[in-house]
This record gives structure tokens, sequence and C-alpha cells, in this order.
């Protein structure tokens, strides 16, 4: 995984660390929807990185 964390706002406003096994897990079209309404970041290192970063294949 190129992405230590992903940090999720879900639509009830709560907020969420996930690990790549966790992200992975929600289902592929909650995903795209948190991944388009930009409310998910990425972070490496403690540094936000931009999701085509967090997201291509190694």
């Amino acid at each position: 995984m190129n992405f230590d964390i992903a940090v999720v706002a879900f639509p009830d406003g709560t907020v969420r660390n996930l690990n790549p096994t966790e992200f992975y897990a929600i289902p592929l079209g909650d995903r795209i929807q948190l991944l388009t309404g930009k409310r998910i970041t990425f972070r490496r290192n403690s540094e936000t990185i931009s999701p085509m970063d967090a997201l291509k294949k190694k």
C-alpha cells in the first residue's frame, strides 16, 4: 500500500483513521463516494499525499 492512514469524514460527521486493510474493506461504491465527495485524505509517514499517489499500485 502507498499510504499508512486514510482519514475518513463520514456523512454522519464522524472521522475515523483507517489502515489500508480497513479502507479496502469499505465497499467499492462507498470508497468512490468518499473520494469524489472529497471526504477522505491519505497520509504516509505523517504527511498528506494525493489520492492518486495513495491508490496507485506499487
